[in-house]
This record gives C-alpha cells, structure tokens and sequence, in this order.
C-alpha cells in the first residue's frame, strides 16, 4: 500500500447478505498516487483487497458519504447513515470524488476532480503532485449534515434544497478554507484565516450550528467562524453571490493550543487533528513536534455556544479543562479518531449517543510505532491512558513503524 495513510470506512450491502460489508478506504503517499479499498471481516478480523484507483496527486484525507454510523462528530457530523455511494477526497493540488459500489463498495469512477491551484489545469500540469505538495496545499474533506432538519445543513443536492450538504476542505496552500456543495462539487465560497500563515489544516462542520472550526498546522490554533446557512446559498452561484456569501463567515473565536512558554517556540509544533466531543461539550484537537525533541500534545477545551439577544448572531468561547502530552512527537501523526458509542432513545423518540460520560480516543505515533486509546471523562475533565499497544519494527532493521491513523471499526 505504501507509506502514511489516512482512512477511512463506509459500508455497502451485497444482494447475498442480510449484513452490511464493511469496506475500508486508504490513502498512501506511494507513487504512484492511489486511492485503495479494504473488505473487513468482523468473523476473523481480517482485511482483503478490493480494489484501488490511479489519482492525481498524493492524498491526504478520505470521507465516505454517507457515514457509516450516525455520531455527532467525525465522520458523520450527525448525517443519517447509510451505503456509501460517494469516496471524497483532497491532498495537495487537488481533490476528487469517486463512486463507490452500493454492493461490493469498491471504488468506482471519478465523477468530479477539484483544481486548488490559482493557475487551474495549466497550473496543475507543472505542479508538484508528490507527497510534499501536502505541505503547501489542500489537506481534509469533511461534509456537513446531509439531515434536512439540520440548521445551515441540508438533505443534499438531489433533493431539490438550494445546495444540501456542503463539503469544507482545509486549503493550506490558499490559507483558507473551501466550501464546495456536494455532491457537484461547485465552489460556494472561501473562508480566509484569520491571520496571515496560519496554514489551516483540518476544518469540521458543526452538526447543528452554521459553525466550522479549524486548526492550523503552523501557528497552533484553534478557531471558530460562522458560515451560511445552506438555506442562504442558491442552487446555481455568480461571483456576486460568492462575495456575498463571504460576507457572512465571520471568525468568532480563537484558542491557543500552547502555553506561554510554548509559544516562544511556535514553529517547534505542527496543529494536526480536530473532534468535536461525543456530546458537543468539548473540542479536542491535537499537535504534533516538529523534530524528536518536541513532544506532542492532545488538548480538550469546553465550547460555550450562545445567540446574542440582539442580533441572533452566535457567539463562540473555547475555555481550555486538559492538557496532555504525548509520549513521543507524534512523528508525521499524532491523529485522534473517537470511538462511536451507542444510540439510545431520548424522552423525545430519537436516537442520541449515550455517552457514558466519556470519549473514548485513539491515537497514533507515527515516530515509534505507538497506537494509544485514551479516554477523556466528561466530569473530571481529564485524559487517562486506558491501553496501548506498539506496531513492530520494519523488517530486517531496527526502526519502528510509524502509526500514521487508526480508525474504530466496531
């Protein structure tokens, strides 16, 4: 497969099974650039090949629309589940979006192929398509909730809403974030960061909330803006529209992810990951060292979300409650994915995540090989290692192979 993947997994339902088939989806920093699919067996824990496809340039994150499971943080951003009928993708120069297979959940064919260059298809032909173009281009793909009871969120273009769900990618070449529908994939409009370098790496969308929050790989932070809501966005957009549209993603709120004397130090660290809490209490996010001599961090903050009385508009508070460090870098890694939990009925009839009153987290070391789970308790407000295990040395040599995502498939 290839070197650092990012993953992901969908689920696809075979005419010979009552069972969905669990199929999983890689990245690699291989060349050349594929994306690649995994059939799980829940019997023997095992994976088999599926299949994979040539793309453009090196990728760096997967999403599978729609999710798997319902949850209110990645992947599904309290979408409604269901077979995976579409594969997005970004890294670098560019992003795509594939087929999948509603019955072997295979990838199929490329529908769609985004450009982030300024220069487009002329500028692509001379662009650095390996895995460095990941440093200075496009980074994560996730979607908005494809719920049509969701606020700023739609049930999805073929529905006949103005857009439906909206695709948000960290675009760390433009220092913005992009917002496509989905699934044609037409660019509605541009997000900026707030400051000049930021370098914005991973962008989520509020499950409920006209919300995204971002952290930028080079400066450490952790930030909120407004979007709008898909209601305000027309079917078919001119430039006019863009710029209005533009208008309306305000920044509302910033959190540090390092200390006081950290920050003296600020380009030792790399903004690497972001979650939303199971029960949108919290946001983690994490960062990673530079070198071997940094040690990386996984941070919770409280999120404090109100409507102003006068004018509706949302207002955002990130309080840091923990702070952990990591026993190594992270390496290239240093990735957080939450364990889903189980549906349970509400006094109203619908199902919400039972909690338990933690999250569960899993966490990759891509410098020695460590893949830790580590729980976050919603009372105390603190992390706690709960296991951990270590991948084995590379064959023939002593150098430990790196944990680059883990990703929870029961």
């Amino acid at each position: 497969m290839g070197p650092h993947q990012y993953l992901s997994f969908g689920l696809s339902s075979p005419r010979s099974s009552t069972e969905y088939l669990k199929t999983v989806y890689a990245t690699t920093w291989a060349t050349p650039s594929t994306l690649s699919s995994w059939h799980f067996s829940p019997s023997t824990s095992t994976l088999s090949f599926g299949n994979s496809v040539e793309i453009t340039a090196a990728g760096s994150y997967v999403h599978v629309q729609p999710p798997p499971y319902y949850t209110l943080t990645a992947p599904g951003f309290g979408s409604k589940p269901g077979v995976g009928r579409w594969l997005g993708s970004a890294g670098g120069p560019t992003g795509e979006l594939h087929r999948l297979d509603s019955e072997t959940g295979e990838i199929g064919e490329k529908v769609k192929e985004i450009i982030f260059l300024k220069g487009g298809k002329e500028e692509l032909e001379f662009a650095d398509k390996s895995r460095r173009s990941l440093r200075f281009g496009a980074h994560s793909f996730d979607c908005s909730n494809n719920n049509a009871g969701a606020e700023g969120a739609g049930a999805g273009e073929e529905s006949g809403n103005a857009v439906g769900q909206v695709a948000f990618v960290a675009d760390l070449g433009a220092n913005a974030v992009q917002a496509y529908s989905f699934p044609s994939l037409r660019h509605l409009y541009s997000i900026p960061s707030i400051q000049k370098g930021d370098g914005p790496r991973h962008a989520i969308p509020h499950p409920h909330l006209p919300l995204i929050f971002t952290v930028t790989e080079h400066t450490n932070f952790v930030d909120a803006y407004s979007t709008p809501p898909s209601s305000f966005i027309p079917s078919s957009g001119s430039e006019t529209d863009k710029i209005s549209l533009e208008a309306t993603a305000i920044h509302l709120a910033r959190a540090d992810m390092l200390t006081r004397t950290q920050a003296t130090k600020r380009g030792e660290y790399r903004g690497d990951t972001l979650r939303f809490s199971s029960n949108l209490d919290y946001i983690y996010a994490s960062t990673r060292g530079k070198t071997v001599d940094t040690k990386g961090l996984l941070l919770a903050y409280r999120l404090v979300i109100e409507s102003s009385a006068h004018n509706r508009e949302l207002e955002v508070e990130m309080k840091p409650v923990a702070r952990w460090e990591t026993r190594t870098s992270g390496g290239k890694a240093n990735a957080i994915e939450l364990a889903p939990q189980t549906l349970a009925k509400t006094e109203e009839g619908t199902e919400a995540e039972a909690t338990n009153g933690q999250d569960l987290l899993v966490l990759t070391d891509d410098e020695q090989g460590w893949i830790d789970v580590v729980s976050f308790d919603f009372e105390k407000q603190q992390f706690r290692m709960q296991a951990t295990t270590r991948l084995p040395k590379l064959q023939g040599g002593d150098e430990w192979q790196g944990a680059s995502h883990a990703i929870w498939l029961n």
